[in-house]
């Protein structure tokens, strides 16, 4: 059910607020036809901002980026215009502030009255359903994501289907020459040799291990939690005839056995909330043979862990963008290590590839975006342009990083590395 007429007066105090205070180069059309310009320009506004009714207005008016990220996913807002100017937009629109209390209780009362009863709310399916704030965040996230399928992922990934970040020599290399080097490094961090046995934990379509294997004659184990990946990556061992040194399991690495020379850990929707990556490290440790060397990448904040403007916005849509609106600076992560008995032999950050790498995949994202649509359904399309965008931003202006670290047993003698 839609509302009939917005409060003039609230909305007209919301968009003079914006002008006045941003002067964005966007406007805001509403279900009604009404029209607000949130900026004094003479060209033509870039955004165009659409409330389909009046249940947006409330998020619009809440004065931050979750709420942005949330009227966005769940359709209560169109947004048109080029990615990277409706970033701008919606973090100078999160940094608008709350409005005045009569504008803020007008706005729910329109929302009450606009939105159907519980009892006639459709539901979604559980397969299909957005993930829930009251979830486990993380799980529920990651659950969301491996529902898809490989040929979604081939509409904007490399050709090898790579979800990791590629590593730039040159900043005009290409992606798929990026992501062999960004390959290439890891195995040389590692220091495999044909006698080591090599782990790789969310192998994805197992790009790695298959280059590993190629390149040493490791013998080496990926796994991974997705039906989809799982089959594919089969198919590409089989194919390469390495099928007698890979195998891909489907399993979760916390179900393992024994101990791994070499572990690789990249994926980049791991946990990242401080207790989840204590538990990750841990559990690690025990996978690692004695001598063994374990490389991994952790999403970190920028800034220490008390700076509670480190990540102005980014951290509250933590579920759409990092999985967890808890990030953690990168001197917990190696505390963290230490006490899981591991100790860093190289920490390198990597923001820089990642940025890149979120460029190129973002590219291909707005280029395919009719195509993907079709092919996950709108909510999802949403979720991931968020999640996609939101990391690029978040990345490039300098609230996060991405930090790689190659670490042995505490106490060791040090390993053998190339």
């Amino acid at each position: 059910m839609r509302s009939s007429l917005p409060d003039a007066t609230a909305v007209d105090r919301w968009a003079e607020r914006a002008r006045g205070t941003l002067n964005l180069p966007a406007v805001l059309h509403l279900w009604s036809g009404n029209a607000y310009p949130l900026g004094t320009h003479r060209t033509p506004p870039r955004i165009d901002i659409r409330a389909l009714d009046a249940s947006a207005l409330p998020l619009l008016f809440n004065g931050s980026l979750d709420a942005l990220c949330e009227a966005y996913v769940k359709q209560r807002i169109d947004v048109r215009g080029v990615l990277p100017d409706i970033v701008d937009v919606a973090l100078q629109l999160a940094q608008l502030g709350a409005p005045q209390p009569h504008d803020t209780a007008h706005a729910a009362r329109s929302r009450r009255a606009s939105e159907p009863s519980a009892s006639a709310r459709p539901s979604l399916p559980a397969h299909s359903r957005p993930p829930s704030l009251e979830a486990d965040r993380e799980l529920e996230l990651l659950r969301y994501r491996y529902d898809l399928s490989n040929d979604f992922y081939r509409l904007w990934l490399d050709d090898n289907l790579i979800y990791a970040p590629a590593h730039f020599e040159q900043p005009g290399t290409p992606l798929e020459l990026a992501q062999t080097d960004a390959l290439d490094r890891m195995l040389d961090q590692l220091g495999l040799q044909p006698q080591h046995t090599l782990l790789d934990i969310g192998c994805g379509w197992g790009a790695l291990v298959i280059r590993a294997a190629q390149r040493t004659g490791a013998r080496c184990l990926g796994i991974t939690q997705s039906e989809s990946q799982y089959q594919l990556a089969t198919e590409r061992v089989r194919a390469a005839g390495l099928s007698d040194r890979i195998e891909i399991r489907l399993t979760d690495y916390r179900a393992l056995a024994g101990r791994y020379d070499r572990i690789a850990a990249v994926g980049l929707d791991a946990p990242t909330a401080p207790r989840a990556l204590t538990r990750r490290l841990a559990q690690l440790a025990g996978l690692l043979a004695d001598d063994g060397i374990l490389l991994t990448q952790v999403i970190t904040s920028a800034r220490a862990a008390t700076d509670r403007a480190a990540l102005p916005g980014i951290a509250a849509a933590g579920r759409y963008v990092f999985l967890s609106a808890q990030l953690p600076p990168i001197s917990f992560a190696l505390r963290v290590l230490q006490r899981s008995s591991l100790q860093a032999l190289d920490v390198e950050d990597l923001r820089r590839h990642y940025a890149q790498t979120l460029q190129c995949w973002l590219q291909r994202f707005e280029q395919n975006a009719a195509l993907i649509r079709d092919a996950i359904g709108e909510t999802k399309f949403r979720i991931w342009r968020v999640h996609l965008a939101g990391r690029a931003y978040a990345l490039t202006a300098g609230h996060t990083a991405l930090h790689q670290i190659v670490a042995r047993k505490a106490g060791r003698a040090a390993a053998q590395r190339r």
